[in-house]
């Protein structure tokens, strides 16, 4: 299925994937792209040095910058079916290779949202009921 990736209501991009589980697909990016790509690309460099999206971590060279994954994580990135609906996803993100003339990666989790409303907690019947009382469990 092919979702729009958008900030705030504005498309950013477009990949082909299934909206089930883990899932990373290639973004194709529309120019709305442009304005979060700075953000995006600063976090991935970031992950990048740790070693955290490569094989060998270059950790030691590498000056922290938290504040990199901070504005990143803090985009307000969304997803939306052909047919411009909001498909719910636990988490989705956008990271650039190393190389810029590569493609970014859409990578989104669906499926292990917690519940939106608490399930009631049973009360147990009363002794008066003529019912044998359990523990509260």
């Amino acid at each position: 299925m092919q979702l729009t990736v958008t900030n705030q209501g504005v498309p950013l991009g477009r990949a082909e994937l299934t909206p089930a589980g883990f899932t990373v697909a290639v973004l194709s990016p529309l120019p709305a792209y442009s304005s979060v790509r700075g953000t995006i690309r600063s976090a991935s460099e970031f992950l990048w040095r740790l070693g955290v999206l490569a094989a060998h971590s270059q950790a030691a060279n590498v000056r922290l910058d938290p504040a990199a994954l901070s504005r990143a994580a803090s985009l307000p990135l969304e997803l939306q079916d052909p047919t411009g609906a909001n498909v719910t996803a636990d988490y989705v993100n956008i990271l650039e290779y190393p190389d810029p003339a590569d493609p970014p990666l859409l990578v989104a989790r669906f499926g292990q949202s917690g519940a939106s409303v608490l399930a009631p907690k049973p009360i147990p019947p009363s002794e008066e009921d003529n019912r044998s009382s359990r523990p509260d469990v």
